[in-house]
């Protein structure tokens, strides 16, 4: 089971929504008004590649690249590769990230002494209670955070 976190995205104080690389960097290009062209001549890539990425086909594979997009969108890196900005945010996101990885293990737990014993009724029902308790919880965080920017 995996759970993706992804982190609101507010550009000029406007809610943008959930962004994935590819969208911000286009996104980000266009507020900067360059074209494709421009831009890949810029950071000394190809033209193709620039789009590859903006289309969402591949990422950049060079630091390098990341840096110099930091520069020209004068972004921090944790902004463009995470969408977070300050050192709030970036606590904010570790503590959720943790909080789930916590609950995925306990569910995990909990459903391998599910599987592994010989259980009666009652055990195996309390069991499937705590690991749906555990399993909302995790979703309403996702959800807070998705939704909400905030835990």
């Amino acid at each position: 089971m995996f759970i993706i976190i992804e982190v609101i995205i507010y550009l000029n104080g406007k809610r943008r929504g959930i962004l994935k690389f590819h969208e911000k960097i286009k996104l980000l290009r266009s507020e900067k008004g360059l074209t494709q062209e421009e831009l890949s001549k810029r950071l000394r890539v190809s033209n193709r590649s620039y789009i590859s990425w903006e289309k969402g086909e591949s990422i950049p594979r060079d630091l390098r690249v990341y840096l110099e997009l930091t520069k020209v969108f004068s972004v921090s890196l944790d902004y463009l590769l995470l969408g977070i900005s300050n050192d709030d945010d970036i606590e904010k996101a570790i503590q959720a990230k943790e909080s789930v990885t916590k609950g995925l293990d306990a569910v995990s737990d909990l459903y391998f002494v599910f599987k592994a014993n010989n259980l009666s009724m009652k055990e195996r029902l309390f069991l499937e209670e705590k690991v749906e308790k555990m399993y909302l919880n995790i979703k309403l965080i996702n959800y807070k955070f998705e939704k909400e920017g905030e835990f």
